[in-house]
């Protein structure tokens, strides 16, 4: 992302309506002063992270409630102290309590970001222990697709920390490279263990150690790792606990974080990205899995941290270098590595390492984000061998390869990552003095939704949009293996901008906002996930 939405916009519009957006109000500006007035110099703006986020004055009700959480929960909140930022948990014991406590966090003055905290998944495919497999360097067809001895002429990337926040890295004799004191901050210690096996997979995607005769080669083999601990055994990793690792990783020393998760998003994780990003730490993110449901109709939603500003956003590819079946699209997809495809331990998966000796094949878009990782390392390292002042994020998506539609598209982004082509456009800078061109990635243009709610109640549905700007809203059904034309809502407004329309039973649909225009529909901004309607109650 290259920009953030800071104001607070109140969707209102009646279904089927184009609301009007109120217009930026005109700004004169000021007389010139007169001839040898010294004009004073405006302080630099705060950075990014020490602005408040809108959760900040979202109405504490509204906050809970949009979580979807009853019960016991925990609010988290960012605070800023100085120029550090620290991240607060606080256990609520129910909504109500939930709500005063974020309304009492809302009243101090350092507070940038407040959140009920949620839970995002590690995004390999599935977590489960595995018999050990012979390892051998020709099982990783992902190291042959990115050139990966041409590239360690030039770089392994040496002198680069990674973090990899995951679920820790075990102690692995083809892991027997660099590493630095990690941290884990679910449970305490160095994060030298690993009870999923997650973690330890995509570290070595990153630094196996090559020539070594054990198992295969990571493609930055000398960088040095500082292993995370964020997730919990079963692989689920708390926003609370993700921001801790971010901002933990930042202060020690990181160059760049490896994040193989996603899920919905939040404001106090996006604070430490920022702050993280203020230092700069470049963050790498996995797009996500879930391009179909359950059901195997299309789901695709936003993903996090993917999609916040300035993270590159992965996808996967297969061997074919096709879209992995299950690899989410849209504008959060930055660019595209190998993911892999077919069953746990196909050949058709990512070859690496695995608990404390084993070696394992894995599909999933937490397999292709360590790939990105390891080329931002590549890039970091061949630049400071070099003298240059590049930016890595420029280089890496300027060199990569195009595929699908020519240009960046909202399927591969801006291509299949190219190690190689990294290092000849860094040769290249060095050979003629000119700065590495920016490359402006495409962004999400929706407000970040934390839990969109679909109820059908007496044949009724009840939904909350949250985009932001000129859009109306509509549905389409799921039938012949198609979804249908948008079929725009006739309801009726209820509240600021929830709305109850009549809906028959036994549909499959989904609701979708799209900007006005026949052309536009093929590209909605916010889509809810599938689901089916209950038998309409007469009135």
């Amino acid at each position: 992302m290259v920009h953030r939405a800071l104001v607070a916009i109140v969707v209102a519009l009646t279904l089927g309506v184009t609301p009007a957006v109120a217009d930026d109000s005109a700004v004169t500006p000021a007389d010139s002063p007169p001839a040898g007035t010294s004009i004073p110099v405006p302080a630099p703006p705060d950075p990014a992270w020490q602005e408040p986020a809108e959760s900040v004055i979202t109405d504490p009700e509204d906050l809970v409630a949009d979580s979807g959480d009853t019960g016991a929960m925990t609010v988290v909140y960012a605070v800023q102290d100085g120029d550090s930022l620290d991240i607060v948990t606080d256990r609520a014991k129910s909504s109500a309590d939930a709500v005063e406590t974020v309304a009492e966090v809302q009243g101090q003055p350092d507070v940038v970001a407040v959140d009920v905290d949620t839970d995002r998944q590690l995004t390999g495919m599935p977590s489960v222990v595995p018999p050990g497999v012979d390892p051998s360097r020709g099982q990783q067809w992902a190291l042959d697709a990115l050139q990966a001895e041409s590239v360690w002429q030039a770089s392994t990337g040496t002198g680069v920390t990674v973090a990899v926040l995951d679920s820790g890295v075990a102690r692995h004799p083809d892991l027997a490279g660099s590493f630095v004191p990690g941290r884990d901050v679910v449970g305490g210690g160095d994060a030298r263990t690993d009870l999923n096996g997650h973690g330890t997979h995509v570290a070595g995607i990153i630094a196996m150690t090559a020539g070594n005769g054990l198992g295969g080669a990571g493609l930055a083999p000398d960088v040095t790792i500082m292993p995370v601990i964020v997730a919990d055994a079963g692989g689920s990793v708390r926003a609370s606990d993700s921001a801790k690792g971010i901002i933990w990783a930042a202060k020690h020393g990181a160059d760049v974080l490896n994040m193989s998760y996603s899920g919905s998003p939040s404001s106090v994780e996006a604070k430490a990205l920022e702050y993280a990003q203020s230092r700069g730490v470049v963050a790498v993110a996995a797009a996500g899995n879930a391009y179909l449901d359950s059901r195997g109709s299309l789901y695709n939603p936003v993903q996090y941290p993917a999609a916040f500003p300035g993270v590159l956003g992965v996808g996967a590819v297969t061997k074919a270098m096709r879209r992995s079946s299950f690899s989410e699209v849209g504008k959060q997809v930055d660019v595209v590595a190998p993911g892999g495809s077919g069953a746990f331990d196909s050949a058709r998966g990512i070859f690496s390492t695995y608990g404390t000796a084993g070696y394992v094949r894995m599909p999933g878009t937490s397999m292709a984000a360590p790939y990105v990782t390891a080329t931002v390392a590549l890039t970091l390292a061949r630049s400071r061998a070099l003298g240059l002042q590049a930016n890595p994020i420029d280089v890496v998506l300027g060199s990569a390869t195009d595929l699908g539609i020519p240009g960046r598209d909202d399927e591969f982004g801006f291509g299949l990552i190219s190690p190689a082509g990294a290092m000849a456009t860094l040769a290249q800078l060095q050979a003629t003095g000119v700065a590495s061109p920016v490359v402006t990635p495409s962004e999400v243009a929706t407000r970040a939704v934390r839990k969109v709610r679909v109820n059908v109640r007496k044949g009724y549905l009840r939904y909350r949009i949250p985009a932001k700007g000129r859009f109306v809203v509509g549905w389409q059904r799921y039938t012949n293996r198609k979804w249908s034309d948008i079929t725009r809502f006739d309801g009726k407004r209820r509240g600021r901008n929830w709305y109850t329309v009549r809906a028959a039973g036994g549909l499959k649909v989904r609701i979708l906002a799209v900007r006005a225009g026949k052309q536009r529909e093929k590209d909605p901004i916010w889509v809810s996930r599938t689901f089916r309607t209950r038998a309409t109650a007469n009135r």
